[in-house]
Protein backbone atom coordinates (compact mmCIF):
# COMPACT_ATOMS: atom_id res chain seq x y z
CA UNK A 1 0.00 0.00 0.00
CA UNK A 2 1.31 3.45 -0.94
CA UNK A 3 2.22 5.74 1.93
CA UNK A 4 0.30 8.92 2.57
CA UNK A 5 2.24 12.10 3.27
CA UNK A 6 1.22 11.95 6.95
CA UNK A 7 2.76 8.46 7.38
CA UNK A 8 6.27 9.29 6.18
CA UNK A 9 9.04 8.02 8.48
CA UNK A 10 12.08 10.11 9.47
CA UNK A 11 14.14 8.21 6.88
CA UNK A 12 11.51 8.93 4.23
CA UNK A 13 11.69 12.63 5.09
CA UNK A 14 15.49 12.65 4.80
CA UNK A 15 15.27 10.99 1.40
CA UNK A 16 12.56 13.43 0.36
CA UNK A 17 14.75 16.40 1.35
CA UNK A 18 17.70 14.97 -0.59
CA UNK A 19 15.48 14.50 -3.62
CA UNK A 20 14.16 18.05 -3.33
CA UNK A 21 17.74 19.37 -3.34
CA UNK A 22 18.47 17.39 -6.51
CA UNK A 23 15.28 18.64 -8.17
CA UNK A 24 16.19 22.24 -7.35
CA UNK A 25 19.70 21.73 -8.75
CA UNK A 26 18.15 20.28 -11.90
CA UNK A 27 15.77 23.21 -12.33
CA UNK A 28 18.55 25.74 -11.81
CA UNK A 29 20.70 23.98 -14.42
CA UNK A 30 17.83 23.83 -16.90
CA UNK A 31 17.09 27.53 -16.37
CA UNK A 32 20.73 28.49 -17.01
CA UNK A 33 20.75 26.43 -20.20
CA UNK A 34 17.38 27.88 -21.27
CA UNK A 35 18.77 31.42 -21.12
CA UNK A 36 20.94 30.48 -24.11
CA UNK A 37 18.45 28.15 -25.79
CA UNK A 38 17.37 28.93 -29.36
CA UNK A 39 13.62 28.42 -29.67
CA UNK A 40 13.90 28.41 -33.48
CA UNK A 41 16.32 25.47 -33.49
CA UNK A 42 14.56 22.43 -35.01
CA UNK A 43 17.30 20.12 -33.66
CA UNK A 44 15.93 20.20 -30.12
CA UNK A 45 15.30 16.48 -29.67
CA UNK A 46 11.58 16.93 -30.28
CA UNK A 47 9.39 16.22 -33.29
CA UNK A 48 7.30 18.96 -34.86
CA UNK A 49 4.22 17.66 -33.02
CA UNK A 50 6.09 17.60 -29.70
CA UNK A 51 7.38 21.15 -30.19
CA UNK A 52 3.80 22.20 -30.86
CA UNK A 53 2.67 20.61 -27.59
CA UNK A 54 5.17 22.46 -25.45
CA UNK A 55 4.45 25.67 -27.38
CA UNK A 56 0.77 25.43 -26.44
CA UNK A 57 1.60 24.76 -22.78
CA UNK A 58 4.01 27.70 -22.66
CA UNK A 59 1.61 29.99 -24.51
CA UNK A 60 -1.13 29.32 -21.95
CA UNK A 61 1.21 29.66 -18.95
CA UNK A 62 -0.31 32.86 -17.45
CA UNK A 63 -3.76 31.26 -17.31
CA UNK A 64 -2.68 27.66 -16.62
CA UNK A 65 -0.12 28.02 -13.85
CA UNK A 66 -1.13 24.74 -12.21
CA UNK A 67 -0.50 22.74 -15.39
CA UNK A 68 2.83 24.51 -15.89
CA UNK A 69 3.87 23.68 -12.32
CA UNK A 70 3.03 19.99 -12.68
CA UNK A 71 4.70 19.75 -16.09
CA UNK A 72 7.92 21.17 -14.62
CA UNK A 73 7.62 19.01 -11.50
CA UNK A 74 7.10 15.82 -13.51
CA UNK A 75 9.98 16.55 -15.88
CA UNK A 76 12.39 17.32 -13.05
CA UNK A 77 11.22 14.25 -11.13
CA UNK A 78 11.93 12.06 -14.17
CA UNK A 79 15.45 13.46 -14.46
CA UNK A 80 16.21 12.88 -10.77
CA UNK A 81 14.35 9.57 -10.45
CA UNK A 82 14.24 7.92 -13.91
CA UNK A 83 12.44 4.78 -12.69
CA UNK A 84 9.47 6.74 -11.34
CA UNK A 85 6.28 6.70 -13.39
CA UNK A 86 5.77 10.47 -13.39
CA UNK A 87 2.13 10.17 -14.42
CA UNK A 88 1.33 8.79 -10.95
CA UNK A 89 1.26 12.07 -9.06
CA UNK A 90 -0.24 10.90 -5.77
CA UNK A 91 1.15 8.61 -3.10
CA UNK A 92 -2.29 7.01 -2.86
CA UNK A 93 -1.74 5.61 -6.36
CA UNK A 94 0.32 2.38 -6.22
CA UNK A 95 3.88 3.29 -7.15
CA UNK A 96 3.04 6.96 -7.02
CA UNK A 97 4.83 10.00 -5.61
CA UNK A 98 3.70 13.25 -4.05
CA UNK A 99 3.82 15.78 -6.87
CA UNK A 100 2.01 18.17 -4.56
CA UNK A 101 4.78 18.15 -1.93
CA UNK A 102 7.53 18.42 -4.52
CA UNK A 103 5.75 21.25 -6.28
CA UNK A 104 4.90 23.14 -3.08
CA UNK A 105 8.37 22.80 -1.55
CA UNK A 106 10.48 23.21 -4.69
CA UNK A 107 8.87 23.87 -8.08
CA UNK A 108 6.45 26.68 -7.31
CA UNK A 109 9.03 28.49 -5.15
CA UNK A 110 11.54 28.20 -7.99
CA UNK A 111 9.00 29.38 -10.56
CA UNK A 112 8.01 32.41 -8.47
CA UNK A 113 11.67 33.34 -8.00
CA UNK A 114 12.57 33.03 -11.67
CA UNK A 115 9.36 34.05 -13.44
CA UNK A 116 7.21 35.89 -10.90
CA UNK A 117 3.57 35.42 -9.98
CA UNK A 118 2.44 36.05 -13.55
CA UNK A 119 3.63 32.54 -14.44
CA UNK A 120 3.75 30.76 -11.07
CA UNK A 121 1.32 29.46 -8.46
CA UNK A 122 1.30 31.05 -5.00
CA UNK A 123 1.34 27.59 -3.42
CA UNK A 124 1.14 24.44 -5.53
CA UNK A 125 -0.21 23.52 -8.93
CA UNK A 126 -1.50 20.26 -7.48
CA UNK A 127 -3.96 22.16 -5.28
CA UNK A 128 -6.06 22.95 -8.32
CA UNK A 129 -9.38 21.14 -7.85
CA UNK A 130 -9.37 19.52 -11.29
CA UNK A 131 -5.75 18.39 -10.93
CA UNK A 132 -6.38 16.88 -7.49
CA UNK A 133 -9.20 14.57 -8.57
CA UNK A 134 -7.10 11.73 -9.93
CA UNK A 135 -3.38 11.31 -9.43
CA UNK A 136 -2.81 9.10 -12.49
CA UNK A 137 -2.54 11.18 -15.68
CA UNK A 138 -2.69 8.75 -18.59
CA UNK A 139 -3.92 9.64 -22.07
CA UNK A 140 -7.32 8.26 -20.99
CA UNK A 141 -7.65 10.72 -18.12
CA UNK A 142 -11.30 11.86 -18.04
CA UNK A 143 -11.01 14.82 -15.69
CA UNK A 144 -11.28 18.43 -16.76
CA UNK A 145 -7.93 20.16 -17.25
CA UNK A 146 -7.66 23.78 -18.28
CA UNK A 147 -11.23 24.93 -18.03
CA UNK A 148 -14.04 24.78 -20.55
CA UNK A 149 -12.10 24.76 -23.81
CA UNK A 150 -9.55 22.25 -22.48
CA UNK A 151 -6.95 23.35 -25.05
CA UNK A 152 -4.09 22.45 -22.73
CA UNK A 153 -5.38 19.04 -21.61
CA UNK A 154 -4.07 16.75 -24.36
CA UNK A 155 -0.74 18.56 -24.85
CA UNK A 156 -0.14 18.18 -21.09
CA UNK A 157 -1.11 14.49 -21.05
CA UNK A 158 0.89 13.74 -24.18
CA UNK A 159 3.98 15.46 -22.79
CA UNK A 160 3.78 13.23 -19.72
CA UNK A 161 3.24 10.19 -21.96
CA UNK A 162 6.17 11.20 -24.17
CA UNK A 163 8.52 11.37 -21.18
CA UNK A 164 7.20 8.20 -19.55
CA UNK A 165 6.34 5.90 -22.45
CA UNK A 166 7.94 7.29 -25.61
CA UNK A 167 11.46 7.85 -24.35
CA UNK A 168 11.58 11.62 -24.79
CA UNK A 169 14.22 13.15 -22.53
CA UNK A 170 12.60 15.51 -19.99
CA UNK A 171 15.22 18.20 -20.63
CA UNK A 172 14.04 18.41 -24.22
CA UNK A 173 10.70 19.68 -22.88
CA UNK A 174 12.06 21.75 -19.98
CA UNK A 175 14.50 23.76 -22.09
CA UNK A 176 11.99 25.17 -24.62
CA UNK A 177 9.40 25.66 -21.87
CA UNK A 178 11.78 27.71 -19.72
CA UNK A 179 13.14 29.56 -22.76
CA UNK A 180 9.62 30.54 -23.78
CA UNK A 181 8.74 31.70 -20.27
CA UNK A 182 11.94 33.75 -20.10
CA UNK A 183 10.99 35.39 -23.39
CA UNK A 184 7.44 36.07 -22.22
CA UNK A 185 8.67 37.52 -18.93
CA UNK A 186 11.05 39.91 -20.72
CA UNK A 187 8.24 41.00 -23.02
CA UNK A 188 5.92 41.56 -20.07
CA UNK A 189 8.60 43.48 -18.16
CA UNK A 190 9.25 45.74 -21.14
CA UNK A 191 5.52 46.34 -21.58
CA UNK A 192 5.11 47.22 -17.90
CA UNK A 193 8.09 49.56 -18.13
CA UNK A 194 6.60 51.36 -21.13
CA UNK A 195 3.24 51.65 -19.38
CA UNK A 196 4.91 53.14 -16.31
CA UNK A 197 6.86 55.62 -18.44
CA UNK A 198 3.64 56.63 -20.20
CA UNK A 199 1.87 57.22 -16.88
CA UNK A 200 4.79 59.27 -15.60
CA UNK A 201 4.77 61.45 -18.72
CA UNK A 202 1.05 62.09 -18.27
CA UNK A 203 1.57 62.86 -14.59
CA UNK A 204 4.32 65.39 -15.25
CA UNK A 205 2.29 67.04 -18.00
CA UNK A 206 -0.43 67.86 -15.50
CA UNK A 207 1.81 68.67 -12.53
CA UNK A 208 4.52 70.85 -14.01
Amino acid sequence: MAQTEENLTDQDKVEETTEQDKVLETLEAMYSAAEKFDLTNPSSGLTTAQRHRIHIVAELAPKQKGVIALTVTAAAKKIVTPIQDIRKMKTEVPGGYSARSLDKDVTSKFMRKKFGIHFAMMESGATSRTLEQNGFFTLRYKGNIGGRNGKIKMPFLRILDDMEKQGVEPKNYLLPLFASLIKQKKKLTNLQKKQLERRLRVFYQFHT
